[in-house]
């Protein structure tokens, strides 16, 4: 018989990395936030335990991040690697003003943020305009040291949580903060 046990993986993304672009280390980091998440979305075995460490700069994805399983994502690591630390290594994940910025489809457990901003996502017209920042569907959200900034949802009719929207779980904020979102 054959037994397969989840592995806890850790994913390295440093958008000024010359390597193989596997993630398997910061030498040979993702330079996309994407590629790491896509990377966690598509392993055949998942563990909660699953982290994604992301080196200091701003991660413009080009279109929403999706994430489809309950992991943990920090910033503030310096480029090519070292101890976090969020105040001289600001990593900030942000759309542009022009879509989402991040969307956690996981339906049970609880996505980890720490260390990084999530900023200028932005949902207009006809589209979805739930969380143009972080938009969560089931699962529960943990934010810790986490600025969510200039975040908008406009619409014709409705609009929800500019800076976040969950339809539901609950949402945890340690030491983070919410600005300038509509």
């Amino acid at each position: 018989n054959i037994t397969l046990s989840p592995t806890t993986n850790t994913v390295f993304v440093d958008q000024n990395a010359t390597g193989n672009n596997d993630g398997s280390s910061w030498t040979n980091a993702f330079t996309t936030v994407s590629q790491a998440t896509d990377f966690i979305n598509n392993k055949c075995l998942h563990n909660e335990n699953d982290e994604i460490r992301i080196a200091q700069g701003t991660y413009q994805e080009g279109a929403e991040v999706t994430i489809n399983h309950p992991i943990t994502i920090k910033g503030g690591y310096p480029t090519g690697g070292g101890s976090q630390n969020i105040d001289k290594n600001p990593t900030m994940i942000d759309g542009n003003h022009s879509h989402r910025v991040l969307k956690a489809n996981h339906t049970t457990g609880t996505l980890f943020l720490d260390g990084l901003s999530i900023q200028n996502g932005r949902l207009s017209g006809d589209e979805s305009t739930e969380g143009a920042g972080i938009h969560a569907v089931g699962g529960n959200l943990n934010l810790l040291r986490v600025k969510v900034l200039n975040n908008t949802a406009a619409a014709f009719e409705v609009s929800q949580g500019g800076g976040i929207y969950t339809s539901s779980g609950d949402i945890a904020l340690t030491n983070s903060c919410l600005l300038y979102t509509s």
